[in-house]
């Protein structure tokens, strides 16, 4: 799947070297692009700059953009709708700024990208909501565009006006969020292996993201800060495993809600039998992959896949 590189800072004037901020993006997205080299993307809120390119993007030819930005969002695509360089990410338009990981079909409409689908039906949403605050035109218009769907998610929206992030998630995706001490840096990967790089910046602490709640986060006070202000439905078909639920739900050979990630496990050997332990951490399961011939979780599976 693609990933999202995200650095948000509350300083301008740099406590650290402009050259170990360079060094930190670019180790962290070239991480990133190693397998997922279908576009690179980037956008720098000074200057309300987007930068695409179907080559990895060198962070050193925009040290004024690193410099005195505060929000720093990258992308790198794996693609799976819309093969053309036009889709590559992030999505800008006058109001927002928009990445995003996982599958969702039902938006892959023609030749588009299914990325390119939601962000033209959430921008449809938003400007029908007209009586309400924007925030809150924001959040009913996130609600009715994903609320209860069942494909893969994760999403960051940068609203340019109020210069505010909303980043939501499901469970069929993941992401690693880090804050240092002193609440002025934040930096959200995809890429687990990030972590590695990250430690060589400064000393960060891993917080929590959960499934399906909208994070809202803001510079304020010098800070970075974030906070839940909404949640979306969960589809009845999702399935966590960390309440030891079982997928007895799914009533044929898909383990996963999204046909066209479907078709890539069963290519590679998974598919539904008798319940049995997961193999990795002994959970019980009804995935199994006939070319090891082992059981996986949905959970220990989903970190394959990342």
């Amino acid at each position: 799947m693609c990933n999202l590189n995200l650095f948000i800072k509350a300083h301008k004037k740099n406590h650290k070297k402009l050259k170990d901020i360079i060094n930190l993006l670019n180790c962290t997205t070239t991480n990133s692009f190693i397998n997922n080299n279908d576009g690179d993307g980037v956008y720098f809120e000074y200057k309300n700059l987007l930068v695409k390119s179907k080559n990895k993007i060198n962070f050193i030819d925009y040290q004024e953009h690193i410099k005195k930005s505060n929000f720093i969002l990258s992308h790198q695509r794996l693609a799976t709708h819309g093969l053309t360089d036009k889709y590559i990410q992030p999505f800008k338009n006058k109001d927002f700024v928009l990445l995003h990981n996982g599958i969702l079909s039902e938006y892959a409409k023609k030749d588009y990208s299914d990325t390119y689908g939601f962000f033209k039906e959430f921008n449809k949403e938003f400007l029908e909501n007209t009586k309400k605050s924007r925030e809150l035109n924001i959040l009913e218009a996130i609600k009715k565009t994903l609320n209860g769907n069942s494909g893969s998610f994760s999403i960051c929206i940068f609203d340019i006006k109020t210069k505010t992030i909303y980043y939501f998630k499901n469970g069929y995706t993941s992401i690693n969020f880090y804050r240092n001490k002193n609440k002025k840096e934040v930096y959200i990967t995809t890429a687990e292996a990030n972590n590695k790089i990250l430690n060589l910046y400064g000393e960060f602490e891993e917080m929590q993201f959960y499934d399906y709640d909208i994070y809202k986060i803001r510079i304020k006070d010098k800070k970075v800060l974030y906070s839940i202000v909404d949640k979306l439905k969960q589809p009845k078909i999702y399935v966590n495993e960390s309440y030891n639920k079982s997928l007895s739900c799914f009533s044929n050979l898909y383990i996963h809600p999204n046909k066209e990630f479907n078709k890539v496990l069963e290519q590679d050997g998974y598919e539904l039998k008798k319940f049995k332990k997961c193999c990795l951490c002994s959970r019980k399961t009804r995935i199994y992959n006939r070319f090891e011939n082992s059981y996986y979780c949905l959970d220990c599976l989903n970190e394959g896949y990342e």
